[in-house]
């Protein structure tokens, strides 16, 4: 099983055995301390196989050595994992932060233990297959057991359809595999399996308000600065870089606490469909920072066939096809690094959906107007101070209305109402418990995309929530005013001072009302198992109903051909093995010097 993960982890592999239980890891090394190790450790009857990437290493190293564990600078973020599991025994996780996906086998005890990150960077994922339980942050990989079940889910493919993300977290596109929530553990012990809460992320409560502004924005910098350094820990990095101020923030704090050599960022613009000043203001950035930079046209990608047969596929489907712009961008970056810096997050990170009606302290009502002053002086933007009414949330019928083209809409149009009401699910809370977060960070993980490289995301990190947390919502929220402060004097004026900007429109429907329908849309919808989940013939209906569209038909049309597209393949690629065999990625390499291909 682990031979058919060899195209996205090319650090070799390895397993140990342990009577009833195997661990097993393919590397791909992306910090620098991991080339003394390759994620599988042993020390006495503990065996840990992990996906880790440590924020605050130092401190844990601290923590350690203060409880008398002899650990070196020099040892792999799993094997420090792996002491404070044998320290601390499940309170470990207490102590940990990062990205990781971990296995502990604790031959003394009996006992599996699999935990997931906070936020749910990393992936894991678990099914039983004839009494033997199976744990990997590879789906790819557990699909190529003997024994697996691969019949589809119905409500998840009815979730993929319509839904931006899927409604239940633990689910998978497969009824027999299942996740392990963020911020989760699976335990086995005696013949049970539990699943387990870890950690439960807590509403901001009340400012602290004891320290000066200076003091508090020294504090959100320093956190900030170590979650971009701890993301890098690599020579060569990529930066994903717009012209909005977060993916600009994490490249101006990374040239500064880092320096420019070994980065380079990539932008995807749009130059004909709409206007979009990403990649002037991307271009004006890299240039203040003196990094290169390598500008994407997407504006072709909506209507551009995808590849027949395809070089990779996704164990599910989702926007990792090969004409995304992500991935396009994913594949030049590995041609360089094996670490890419993404700036999602910026947005629940400073907003204001917890502080509704303006409920404050005293002591923190009385410090606002020198906080307020303080924002003035140093940003020359006039801050927000105003109290903002509680939000209802931004929806429209034809986000809540199911398509008629589903075999199974009424069921449908009850989740959609359901994830559309759901304030839980909104600002830094929702950074933890929004299933949205984790299928994004899904599709940037090289099970998904097939490329070697990881993609990491600084502001979700549980430093930096804390240290926005610290501070009063006005004036450090909105508008991102504790951002701007932070990077006064390091980009250009013009994005330091940029609104919040978003496209007019959604590309792939505008160019299709320009271009047309592509025969491609039209030969998709004819593979066989799509008719279990679309009325074909009403869809085919609705596609050419152009006057009729909405903002939101194309992105729903989108997902039936991703769909459709792969039903066609996933046979071809997500089949049982028996032998170890080469994966069909090691004889079809990506053509990574490919241009963007035009609309035919």
């Amino acid at each position: 099983m682990l031979a058919t993960t060899s195209y996205r982890a090319p650090d070799g592999a390895r397993v140990i055995v342990d009577r009833s239980v195997a661990l097993g890891r393919a590397s791909l090394r992306s910090v620098q301390e991991a080339v003394a190790g390759d994620g599988l450790e042993q020390s006495g009857d503990l065996i840990l196989a992990g996906d880790v990437r440590l924020d605050g290493r130092s401190d844990l190293i601290d923590a350690l050595d203060a409880a008398g564990v002899q650990v070196s600078t020099g040892m792999s973020d799993e094997a420090l994992v792996l002491q404070a599991f044998a320290r601390w025994d499940l309170a470990a996780l207490d102590r940990i932060i990062g990205d990781f996906a971990v296995i502990l086998w604790d031959g003394a005890r009996q006992r599996l233990v699999a935990a997931r990150d906070h936020y749910g960077v990393a992936q894991l994922y678990t099914a039983t297959i004839g009494g033997t339980l199976l744990v990997s942050n590879s789906l790819s990989c557990m699909l190529t057991h003997p024994g697996a079940d691969r019949q589809l889910d119905h409500a998840a493919v009815m979730d993929f359809l319509v839904l931006p993300a899927r409604s239940q977290p633990e689910a998978t596109i497969y009824g027999a595999f299942h996740r392990v929530p963020p911020g989760h553990m699976l335990i086995c012990e005696a013949g049970r399996t539990v699943l387990r809460r870890y950690w439960q992320p807590g509403p901001d409560g009340h400012p602290r308000v004891r320290f000066s502004p200076r003091r508090q924005m020294d504090a959100f910098r320093f956190a900030f600065d170590q979650a971009v350094a701890d993301r890098r820990r690599w020579p060569q990095a990529g930066l994903s870089l717009s012209g909005g101020l977060d993916s600009t923030g994490i490249a101006a704090r990374l040239v500064s606490v880092t320096g420019q050599e070994g980065l380079r960022a990539y932008t995807a613009e749009l130059r004909e469909l709409l206007p979009d000043d990403e990649g002037r203001l991307a271009r004006k950035a890299a240039a203040r920072l003196k990094i290169p930079i390598e500008v994407l046209a997407t504006d072709h990608l909506p209507l551009t066939a995808p590849v027949e047969p395809p070089e990779m596929l996704p164990p599910e489907p989702g926007e990792a096809m090969r004409q995304m712009a992500d991935r396009l961008i994913y594949m030049r970056a590995a041609r360089h690094a094996r670490v890419f810096l993404c700036g999602y997050g910026g947005d629940p990170l400073f907003s204001d959906d917890e502080d509704t009606g303006f409920v404050m302290p005293a002591p923190a009502l009385g410090a606002l107007p020198l906080h307020a002053l303080y924002c003035w002086r140093v940003s020359g933007m006039r801050p927000a101070l105003r109290p903002f009414p509680p939000r209802a949330p931004k929806t429209s019928p034809a986000q809540l209305g199911a398509p008629g083209w589903l075999v199974d809409s009424g069921e449908v149009g009850d989740r959609l109402a359901a994830w559309y009401g759901d304030r839980q699910s909104s600002g830094r809370a929702g950074m933890a418990r929004a299933p949205l977060w984790p299928e994004i960070f899904q599709h940037a993980d090289p099970d998904v995309t097939g490329v070697s490289l990881r993609v990491r995301h600084p502001f979700f990190d549980r430093r930096v929530v804390d240290a926005v947390s610290r501070v009063p919502a006005r004036p450090w929220h909105p508008g991102k005013m504790m951002l701007r402060i932070a990077l006064a004097g390091q980009l250009p004026a013009e994005i330091l001072r940029r609104p919040k900007t978003t496209l007019g429109g959604d590309p792939g429907s505008i160019a299709a009302r320009r271009w047309g329908v592509q025969g491609w849309m039209e030969a998709l919808l004819d593979v066989p198992d799509l008719a279990g989940f679309v009325d074909v013939a009403a869809f085919r209906r609705e596609l050419h109903d152009q006057p009729r569209w909405t903002f939101y038909s194309f992105a729903r049309f989108r997902r039936v051909w991703q769909l459709a597209y792969w039903l066609k393949w996933r046979d071809r690629f997500h089949r049982p093995v028996t032998i170890r065999e080469p994966w069909p990625g090691d004889q079809e390499k990506p053509d990574q010097s490919r241009g963007i291909p035009k609309p035919h």
